[in-house]
């Protein structure tokens, strides 16, 4: 899986009050996910939950996903993605990190 392959939509990037850090919210192909990111000196991925709006199955764990704000369930396939994903949204959305 390559990130700059990705119909990559819908980007929100939200900063975090409970803990330093970052709630990016975006879409694949018409499915919700949630990258938590934390900050220190630098940012750094933490983990990637579904975001799905219908019942259904992820396209990339193939793990059978309830509709819900932000699900319990971590996309594993995803989650090996996490850094590679951080990275393509702190470049392209570089404002939003500042």
């Amino acid at each position: 899986m390559i990130i700059k392959d990705l119909d990559i939509q819908n980007v929100m990037i939200n900063k975090l009050e409970g803990y330093e850090g970052y709630k990016i919210s975006f879409s694949i192909n018409h499915q919700g996910y949630i990258l938590l990111a934390g900050k220190q000196k630098t940012i750094f991925p933490l983990s990637i939950k579904h975001s799905f709006i219908e019942k259904e199955k992820c396209q990339f764990c193939n793990k059978l996903v309830f509709k819900s704000a932000i699900s319990q369930q971590i996309c594993l396939s995803l989650l090996l993605k996490k850094t590679d994903l951080l990275s393509f949204f702190q470049k392209n959305y570089l404002e939003q990190f500042e």
